[in-house]
């Protein structure tokens, strides 16, 4: 499975088109090398041992702060639409033990913690620790700080400076983890997609040429 798991250069390279909105259009030259440095730093056991984390999750919860909490909420979104149950939380302070409470040992946790080490991350490591959840750690500083608290660490570069900064090196880990998510989950990820799809046809005017239609 690691191989087929495995972060490609095509993966990587097509975040700027699944970006969410607000970052889509910004992958100037340096964006293209955080994303080419991101793909260089992903060891492939690490991403391959993140995917089999992923796959049996009863849910994942993704957390983020500031603008990585963007891409914690992106990155549950891609794996709700593939057929896996995931949620995001941003909470901070007294907010973010509402968040905690759920969470079991047949959860997985992603946190999404460039540089930063907020005590909310700690917390979230802490909680998990306690109820068995493994943590998949996305980040380019904290990994020798938090690296053997957590299940897997997958890096995403920073840029020195530029306004998806925080943002890019993750989105790129994002997306090859969604990509290959639903390789291996193939037909459910397919059945996802159309119920999906069908659902969004109630949202499309009646003279559309999707109206009405359920594949």
């Amino acid at each position: 499975m690691a191989s087929s798991a495995g972060p490609s250069t095509s993966k990587l390279s097509s975040t700027a088109q699944r970006a969410p909105p607000g970052h889509r259009g910004r992958s100037t030259a340096p964006g293209r090398g955080r994303i080419h440095e991101t793909r260089r730093s992903l060891r492939a056991d690490a991403f391959a041992a993140a995917v089999e984390r992923l796959l049996p999750a009863e849910e994942v919860m993704t957390f983020g702060a500031g603008p990585s909490g963007i891409v914690a909420e992106y990155l549950a979104l891609r794996l709700n639409r593939l057929g896996l149950k995931a949620r995001h939380t941003a909470d901070m302070g007294f907010r973010l033990p509402d968040a905690l409470v759920p969470l079991s040992a047949d959860d997985v946790v992603v946190i999404f913690a460039p540089a930063r080490l907020f005590k909310e991350i700690e917390v979230i490591i802490d909680h998990a620790e306690e109820v068995g959840a493994p943590v998949v750690l996305i980040t380019d500083a904290l990994g020798p700080a938090l690296g053997d608290r957590v299940a897997v660490t997958l890096l995403a570069t920073l840029s020195a400076s530029g306004a998806t900064r925080e943002t890019l090196g993750s989105l790129a880990v994002v997306d090859a983890l969604a990509l290959a998510v639903a390789s291996q989950l193939g037909e459910r990820a397919l059945e996802t997609s159309e119920l999906l799809a069908r659902l969004r046809g109630h949202f499309l005017p009646p003279n559309s040429p999707h109206y009405g239609r359920d594949e």
